[in-house]
Order: C-alpha cells, then sequence, then structure tokens
C-alpha cells in the first residue's frame, strides 16, 4: 500500500457527483471546508456534475474524474482517501490497494440491493442483514445484483468505515462488518451567528421540513398531519424532487394549499431557517442520521420528527424535540398541535438542541476524530 510514514495532510474525496445533490455531497462540501481551515489539502474525485458543480468544485484544492484514477495512483501520495457514493468495484479495488481507504457509509448502498433499506411491497422497513438470495426478491434485476456482490466484496476490504450514528454502526455489525474497524465521526454543523433566533412566534408560526422532495423523506405524512390541526400555521417546505407536483396536489386535495409554501431549491437554507418555529422530520425510511436535523438545532429550532433510523442519535425525545413512533400521523398531528401552543416550550427545546450542536458537532472535535482514525490505520502499515 502506498503512503508516505509522515503525515501530509491529505486527503481524497471520492464520490459519483459533484455538485449540491443531496446530503453526501452537504457533507462533503461542510467538512472539506473544516478540513481546509485546519490547513489540510482536499481533493475530490467524482463522476458527474450536479447542480452547482462549479461552486461546489471551487472549495478543493484538487478535482479529479473517476476515470484518471491510474494516473492519480501514479502521481499523487494521500493520507487518507474516504469513498462515500460509489458504484464500480474496480474503481474500489484500486483505491484501496494503493492508498490507506476509509468508506464513509452515510446511507444503505453497501448492504442493500434496493439500497432504500424497506421492503418492495409497502414501504415497510427492513430490519434484516444483506443476504443474496433473499436480497434478491427485491433486487430489480440479475444484473444489479452481481454488480452489487462485486462492489461489496470490494467495499469490505477496505481499511476502515466511517459511520454518522450508533444505528449505522449497528448495521454494518449486523451485516458482519468487523467492529474495531468502524469508526464513528460526527458530522458538523456551523453555529450563525448570535442573535439570530427572534422571540416568540410568527404570526401565524412557521413549521418548516427542508429536504429532498422523494417519497422516503415522508413530506405527504407530514401535510397529512398539518391538515388536522387546527392551531394557525404557515407550512414551508424547502427543497425539491421528484414527487414535488404530487406534494402540491395532495396539499390542494387536504385543503391547505393556502398554508403550504413551496419554495424549490434554495443554495442558502439560512433565511428560512431565520423564519422557522418548529420543524418536521417526517421521514419514513430509516434515516441513518438525519444531518436537517442539527441543522435546525443550529438555528435553535424544535423538531418534531419520527423516530426512525439514526435520528435518536440527534433527537432526544422531551430535551430538544419530541421524537413520534415511525409513519404515525396521528401522533404527528397530536404534537404538532400541542408545541404550536407552546412557544416558550419550544424555545426552550430549540435551545437545548443549540448547545447539543454546539458540544458534539464542531470542527475541532470532526477533525481530532479524522485524525485519529488515519493515525490508527496508518500503524497498521508500521
Amino acid at each position: 500500500m502506498g503512503g508516505k510514514k509522515h503525515l501530509q495532510k491529505r486527503i481524497l474525496y471520492v464520490s459519483e457527483k459533484a455538485g449540491f445533490f443531496g446530503g453526501v455531497e452537504r457533507y462533503c462540501y461542510d467538512t472539506a471546508r473544516v478540513l481546509k481551515s485546519a490547513g489540510w489539502k482536499v481533493g475530490m474525485m467524482f463522476a458527474e456534475e450536479v447542480r452547482d458543480a462549479a461552486r461546489f468544485l471551487a472549495l478543493f484544492d484538487q478535482t479529479f474524474r473517476s476515470g484518471d484514477v491510474d494516473k492519480i495512483i501514479a502521481e499523487e501520495d494521500f493520507d487518507l482517501v474516504v469513498i462515500f457514493k460509489v458504484s464500480r468495484a474496480p474503481l474500489v479495488s484500486k483505491l484501496r490497494m494503493a492508498f490507506n481507504t476509509a468508506v464513509c457509509v452515510s446511507d444503505h448502498d453497501y448492504y442493500c440491493l434496493r439500497r432504500h433499506k424497506y421492503f418492495p411491497v409497502g414501504r415497510i422497513n427492513c430490519p434484516l442483514p444483506s443476504n443474496l438470495l433473499y436480497c434478491a426478491l427485491c433486487s430489480p434485476g440479475r444484473k444489479r445484483m452481481f454488480a452489487f456482490a462485486a462492489l461489496l466484496n470490494e467495499i469490505r476490504r477496505c481499511r476502515s468505515f466511517i459511520v454518522l450514528s450508533e444505528f449505522m454502526r449497528g448495521n454494518l455489525l449486523l451485516n458482519g462488518f468487523d467492529r474495531d474497524s468502524v469508526f464513528k465521526i460526527y458530522p458538523v454543523r456551523e453555529l450563525p451567528a448570535a442573535g439570530i433566533r427572534k422571540k416568540g412566534f410568527s404570526d401565524p408560526p412557521v413549521v418548516m421540513f427542508a429536504g429532498q422532495l422523494i417519497r422516503g423523506k415522508g413530506v405527504d405524512l407530514m401535510l397529512r398531519a398539518l391538515a388536522r390541526v387546527s392551531r394557525p400555521y404557515h407550512a414551508l417546505i424547502v427543497g425539491d424532487g421528484s414527487d414535488r407536483e404530487l406534494l402540491e396536489e395532495l396539499a390542494r386535495k387536504l385543503g391547505i394549499a393556502d398554508k403550504v409554501e413551496f419554495t424549490g431549491w434554495q443554495d442558502d437554507v439560512a433565511p428560512f431557517w431565520a423564519r422557522a418555529d418548529i420543524a418536521v422530520f417526517p421521514s419514513r425510511w430509516q434515516e441513518p442520521f438525519g444531518l436537517t436535523g442539527i441543522e435546525a438545532f443550529a438555528c435553535q429550532v424544535p423538531v418534531i420528527g419520527f423516530d426512525v433510523g439514526g435520528v435518536s442519535e440527534w433527537l432526544h425525545n422531551g430535551e430538544n424535540g419530541i421524537a413520534v413512533p415511525s409513519k404515525d400521523i396521528t401522533a404527528l398531528y397530536v404534537e404538532l398541535e400541542y408545541l404550536l401552543g407552546e412557544p416558550e416550550t419550544a424555545a426552550a427545546l430549540g435551545a437545548a438542541g443549540y448547545d447539543f450542536v454546539a458540544q458534539n458537532f464542531t470542527a475541532e472535535k470532526f477533525v481530532a476524530a479524522l485524525d485519529a482514525l488515519i493515525k490508527r490505520t496508518r500503524s497498521a502499515d508500521e
């Protein structure tokens, strides 16, 4: 395996997409910015440019196409290569044999054929470990199954694995990953300038969702709960996705279209968080973590959310928000109705969320944890 003995403070991120697409890309951007501020050189290898790619890539010291991997191996050296979302087994094979390579398991891609960790019928969350025999029933085809098996084989042979929550650590262990190779490293969340929060609720109070408008994010469940709320409110749906038209039509059918504002994609979500009084996290799939939750907390906005996947890593019921059972629309409605009438309680929960982020999601803690991972994994070669 390549690599110099001394720490160079050079790291390479590898993922399919370069641009502001989803949580993985935002994680890459935010943590790269933190590492650069700490004196690191951060490179990015990608296969496809997506939304606002030029601004995204401008942050990185070096950018590479995944097709140039052989040249990179011959000419470059990194303390760590972090693989995010990739689909080609040969790429992983070349990287892991040349560099100290970690895999950031931020989704279910590397142990679930469908990637969403729920059954195709009824969207029921799957608690089972990966097994090609019965997972083939969920697979869209034999070709993908064989490609998945090859990719998984290469992923498993990487040196270490980064997860954001105990839930994801548990998933890796359930699927046979070595416990000592799994490192939990929290993401980073910058805190806005002091005093950003207004006093009391808006008139009417603003209930906000931020994220992709796809079925797994559960915005339809949020709308159905809001349709039962009797208190005044204005709902902000910040984001875009394939389900947007369906969700707009659902709001009309539920008779709440005049209370719901679909903002579309936003480069800067901060002004919307500044308007929000309550955040809703209505995911129906098993969220690996849920970055928008700590984004809300950073702006002192309390969260009401479904207790799925890794959400309990940051949403502590009654302390910094309210957790309700998965897909329980009635429970979500009841808690929305309650918190909309309790501005002082909402403010206390939001303040606790802010403190939780301030203590756990700092740049210093992220850099220290990554540095510890590198030193531990490099020591095996010495």
